[in-house]
């Protein structure tokens, strides 16, 4: 073979092996940039016609339910407006900040809850309640009964850990309003702790409050109302149908109602 076929076949070698290479790095790319989608698509791109509806723990409102996903009172009246629509929904259960943070960013369509600062700019609220929030103070029967929370002065009060009492945790643990805060980790320890004498009173709601004192077989406790509040349908601004799709929820809403 003469020098001049050899450098000829060395060049058709590099050629193909340069072709090869160039292939493997578009494929490779390819390949990554299909990974970065299925990775970085949010969920409601998966099924669009899919409600996230953000939830909490809090009986007997809504709880989790390994049945159905989700139950409870406002549940069930979710599930005959979204019936009556024809719509189809999931629940998604959060601590209360995440839930938040969430209607607020779209990562959630959905929830019920009642007026937050948080959400007055983020979200559309509807007009016709769904239900009651009431808050109450808990206290053993030595203790002086309240009717506000600026009654509460002066008091040690045990607070549930990352619950906002609809935007009012902030204003509670303000020097001026004059409380001593202790933060219980669960209900369950709010009470215990209530029992023990480390908290005068405790700030809780009335419906997951009731079933941890049944849970407790305690009735010595007793709870006076310091704040009653109306639930709505909350509908995330980031929806790009927001103001249509809570129109119908509400007007679903009415005729539920009306049937009961």
């Amino acid at each position: 073979m003469t020098l001049a076929q050899l450098v000829s076949n060395e060049s058709l070698i590099d050629t193909d092996m340069s072709t090869t290479i160039n292939i493997i790095r578009r494929w490779r790319s390819a390949l990554l940039l299909s990974l970065l989608i299925v990775v970085t698509l949010p969920a409601s791109a998966e099924n669009p016609d899919v409600l996230r509806v953000g939830l909490m723990d809090f009986p007997p409102y809504y709880s989790p339910s390994k049945e159905q996903g989700a139950e409870g009172e406002l549940v069930d009246l979710l599930n005959e407006v979204m019936t009556e629509l024809g719509e189809t929904w999931a629940p998604q259960f959060y601590e209360v900040p995440q839930l938040l943070h969430n209607i607020v960013h779209g990562d959630s369509d959905i929830a019920m809850l009642i007026n937050h600062p948080m959400l007055e700019k983020n979200a559309l609220y509807g007009r016709h309640p769904i239900g009651r929030l009431i808050m109450q103070a808990y206290h053993l029967p030595q203790q002086t009964s309240v009717s506000s929370l600026a009654e509460l002065k002066g008091k040690s009060v045990i607070l549930l850990r990352g619950y906002g009492y609809g935007g009012l945790a902030n204003k509670l643990l303000q020097p001026d309003s004059a409380i001593l805060p202790i933060f219980a980790s669960s209900r369950m320890q709010a009470f215990h702790w209530l029992q023990q004498g480390k908290g005068d009173y405790i700030l809780d709601y009335v419906g997951p409050a009731n079933a941890a004192l049944a849970a407790l077989d305690q009735h010595d406790i007793h709870g006076d109302t310091v704040l009653d509040k109306n639930v709505y349908f909350i509908i995330s601004g980031k929806l790009t149908n927001a103001k249509e799709l809570l129109s119908r929820m509400e007007a679903a809403l009415v005729k539920v109602q009306a049937r009961k």
